[in-house]
């Protein structure tokens, strides 16, 4: 996603964990990096979307599992706590 100034400020008060429950999402990164072959002048913002590289977990459903048919390492925790 790009973003102005402003818009970036205000997406930096957030957590990435805050961000990816807003979002829907397993994972949001904030980054000022720009693709050199993009012209961005004309651009409100943009959004990169890519294929997990982790497994979904069997109990949240987000792919941050490392171990395919696993709970990630957050549901393991909780898991723990609660047992």
């Amino acid at each position: 996603m790009i973003l102005n100034e402003e818009k970036m400020s205000f997406l930096n008060n957030f957590s990435s964990e805050d961000l990816e429950e807003i979002f829907s999402v397993s994972k949001v990164t904030l980054t000022r990096e720009r693709d050199s072959n993009v012209d961005y002048s004309n651009l409100d913002y943009v959004a990169e979307l890519k294929t997990p590289t982790d497994y979904k977990c069997v109990r949240c459903w987000k792919f941050t599992s490392k171990v395919e048919h696993h709970v990630c390492e957050r549901c393991d925790k909780v898991l723990q706590i609660n047992s």
